[in-house]
């Protein structure tokens, strides 16, 4: 076999920049601070390994790695590093916007986490003279009696959305972009949480399904419908088709406002029937995912 050039840092054997950078930062950071580590018997903090272990998207636990970093680019973060801005909250308008007042002390936030019920909560941890990040953390490894709300996600995880759907609409606002109440807030907090804990089970089967024809002379729609916790907004989609597989007619339509999943689903097999009975199907057979429209 002829010699060739290979780079041994990727696992193609081809050279990437990226992984030229890794291993220049390994060499002069570190190896130093592994050392470092070693000498004074430094061990990572727990926290990590707690956010890490949270069953939320990952952009939440990225969103709580750049609050334990103080790298989210709140007023007085920007203030602080010499940019000309104000370090005045831009929701409230009430107090400097440091991440306690973000996620705590503004009263946007303070009426979220109402709605949530865990507001004397929130506010027993911020009744000491201590940062933000101290308050998350704390909240974090709450006790297990408190784990659970109202049947919702464990209390470190409905927290940890919470958090994150602030900043992501304290971002909309400060673009002069709406924001729903923070009654519908803490709806989309609890959705979000919710659902992505359901979703996440360990050792999940993909079960294979192959469409079914409809019985006698009736024709079949399979129907089904996304739902956007964030935003309240949802899509839909159905394609009918007859007994041999045939096509027959097929939709799309957004859903501009809409509760939760089974609003959803609801209002997409209304837009279906209706698309059914326009091109004169009146002897239907209508699949869906969701059982319990059914």
């Amino acid at each position: 076999m002829q010699d060739f050039v290979a780079w041994n840092l990727t696992r193609t054997n081809t050279f990437s920049v990226r992984s030229a950078y890794y291993a220049e930062w390994e060499g002069q950071y570190g190896q130093r601070l592994n050392r470092g580590y070693q000498a004074f018997g430094i061990k990572p903090h727990p926290i990590w390994d707690k956010i890490w272990g949270l069953k939320v998207p990952a952009k939440v636990k990225i969103f709580f790695w750049r609050v334990m970093h103080n790298t989210i680019p709140c007023r007085v973060a920007l203030a602080n590093r010499h940019i000309k801005v104000s370090g005045q909250c831009p929701v409230c308008e009430i107090g400097a916007e440091d991440i306690k007042h973000l996620l705590f002390k503004c009263s946007r936030a303070k009426h979220v986490w109402q709605a949530l019920g865990i507001d004397d909560l929130i506010e027993k941890f911020c009744l000491a003279h201590r940062p933000g990040q101290s308050i998350l953390e704390e909240l974090l490894y709450s006790s297990p009696g408190q784990s659970m709300i109202l049947g919702q996600a464990p209390l470190a995880e409905l927290v940890a959305v919470a958090c994150w759907y602030l900043w992501w609409e304290r971002r909309q606002i400060s673009h002069n972009i709406q924001v729903q109440s923070p009654e519908r807030s803490a709806i989309a907090i609890k959705v979000l949480s919710s659902n992505f804990r359901s979703a996440t089970v360990p050792n999940a089967r993909v079960r294979k399904e192959r469409w079914a024809p409809p019985t006698g002379d009736c024709v079949k729609i399979n129907v089904d419908a996304s739902f956007d916790p964030d935003i309240l907004r949802g899509t839909t989609g159905a394609v009918i088709r007859d007994k041999k597989g045939k096509f027959i007619a097929a939709c799309n339509a957004r859903l501009d406002m809409v509760q939760d999943v089974l609003s959803a689903e609801a209002l997409a097999l209304k837009h279906d029937l209706f698309l059914a009975e326009s091109m004169g199907c009146n002897r239907v057979v209508v699949s869906s995912d969701n059982t319990e429209l059914i």
